[in-house]
């Protein structure tokens, strides 16, 4: 869903009309590229990036930091063209086999997917620098939306469009009940969660960065809203308990990406 641009700029014209789509990723997904392995420097590590020759495994490109490996969709938008969704496949979100019974999801070909994340790189065009402001939705996050895990930052009063507990519901929704995986997955700015730092960006998508809290691990029981702070600009319920905060038909591991 796009509105009109705001543009005011040569560069605003340039990185907003649609025969420049394909250039501008490029120039943005060098940038991408250049802030996760400079972060896996940082952490001490050389991260393997493999990119596919034509995109037909719905993914843009895969990370590997030798212990996980993990399939990105990336996705830009500049400030100026209002953009706020983006589309990915049923296929794309949902879990692996090593997740799909924890997450409640059929054990076949149909429930099986690929268990990827998605990147937003939100361009900041209102200057010449063009500052990227990264953040990050999958499987995991959405869920923890629609469980109340996360929750929304402002006003609790209700609006008339919706939250993003009611967003994240609504796609959880469509991938446990969408079994021939036919219709497109509709992806609203708010399943995202707006990271600080391409450091932070690693570790929400669980692979090593210096942003590596504590006793990090898959199952987690407890944790408290500092470290989310550290890696997002969310907030949680503290102290978070699994048990009272997880639905039934949820996974029985929390968000692990995000501690």
């Amino acid at each position: 869903m796009t509105r009109k641009p705001k543009v005011n700029t040569e560069l605003q014209k340039f990185l907003n009309a649609s025969v420049n789509t394909k250039t501008r990723e490029r120039i943005f997904f060098n940038k991408f590229y250049f802030d996760v392995k400079l972060a896996a420097g940082r952490r001490g590590y050389p991260l393997t990036m493999f990119e596919p020759e034509v995109d037909r495994g719905g993914f843009d490109v895969v990370l590997d930091d030798a212990d996980t490996t993990r399939h990105l969709q990336l996705k830009s938008a500049t400030r100026s063209s209002g953009t706020n969704q983006w589309v990915t496949t049923p296929r794309f979100l949902r879990p692996t086999l090593l997740d799909i019974e924890r997450m409640r999801f059929e054990s076949s070909p149909q429930g099986e997917g690929l268990g990827g994340g998605v990147v937003l790189l939100l361009i900041d065009d209102s200057t010449d620098l063009c500052p990227i402001t990264y953040c990050y939705t999958d499987l995991f996050v959405i869920a923890s939306l629609a469980s109340g895990l996360i929750r929304q930052i402002g006003s609790a009063r209700r609006t008339v469009k919706q939250t993003r507990r009611e967003q994240a519901e609504r796609i959880m929704n469509q991938l446990y009940t969408d079994r021939y995986r036919s219709a497109p997955v509709k992806l609203p700015r708010g399943v995202f969660l707006e990271v600080k730092s391409p450091d932070c960006l690693l570790t929400i998508a669980g692979l090593h960065s210096l942003k590596q809290p504590p006793r990090y691990g898959r199952i987690i029981f407890q944790r408290h809203t500092e470290v989310l702070s550290m890696l997002t600009n969310q907030a949680t319920q503290t102290p978070i308990c699994r048990r009272m905060l997880w639905p039934a038909h949820m996974p029985q591991r929390v968000l692990y990406s995000l501690w």
